[in-house]
Order: C-alpha cells, then structure tokens, then sequence
C-alpha cells in the first residue's frame, strides 16, 4: 500500500504529468528529451 500511497501523493502534486517517468524528470531535474518525452506543457 505504501507504494500505490506514494504514486497517487505523486499524480497529485503533478496532474498534468502523462507518466510516471515524466514525473521522475520533473523531481530529478533532468532533461525530458532524455526520457523520450516532447510534449510542451
């Protein structure tokens, strides 16, 4: 249950994320080209 909490605390804090790895980019930081991600927000 922890890991299903932590996900949707996550979708939450960003609702306009379309994945799980765009999120992670967005918390790391990184460049989004590099997780295969090109839609503008």
């Amino acid at each position: 249950m922890l890991l299903a909490d932590s996900i949707k605390n996550l979708e939450q804090r960003f609702p306009e994320a379309k994945s799980l790895e765009e999120i992670y980019f967005r918390i790391e930081g990184g460049d989004r080209s590099e997780a295969g991600i090109h839609n503008s927000l």
